[in-house]
């Protein structure tokens, strides 16, 4: 039950107290039946004990697995270690050290580790920051 008080405010100040019986029977969920007991619903696309539709229907579409580029992570203190200053890097000279190239044969040369000797480098991908301390450095030498 609610109750509601008013004023009104006039030469006499007087009191109003309206009562509101509010009677909520079914809560929108209709009279009887499995939907308006609590718990009703069953699982999302559970129909009845057999496969459900999205199970049945054939599997298609773009998988990207087939094409996506795969590369090889190499840090630079792994170069530092494994090359004379003025050697050339790229992917063969990194497979004939030992490195195992994926099926692309691709290599991403990733920024752990410094660089104290000059190489040449040949690379297909490398890691932003890489580029961002590299450039860095080399504005504060000059």
């Amino acid at each position: 039950m609610l109750i509601i008080e008013l004023k009104l405010i006039s030469a006499q100040s007087v009191s109003v107290v309206v009562l509101v019986a509010a009677v909520v029977r079914l809560q929108g969920r209709g009279e009887k039946g499995y939907y308006s007991r609590s718990g009703a619903g069953g699982l999302k696309g559970f129909i009845g004990g057999q496969s459900p539709l999205r199970q049945r229907l054939p599997k298609r579409g773009f998988n990207n697995a087939n094409f996506r580029t795969s590369y090889i992570p190499v840090n630079l203190e792994w170069i530092e270690e494994n090359f004379a200053a003025g050697d050339e890097v790229n992917a063969q000279t990194i497979k004939a050290k030992g490195i195992k190239l994926g099926r692309d044969g691709k290599i991403k040369f990733l920024g752990t580790g410094d660089l104290t000797k000059s190489l040449v480098i040949t690379a297909e991908c490398v890691l932003a920051n890489l580029h961002l301390r590299r450039l860095n450095r080399l504005a504060a030498r000059l």
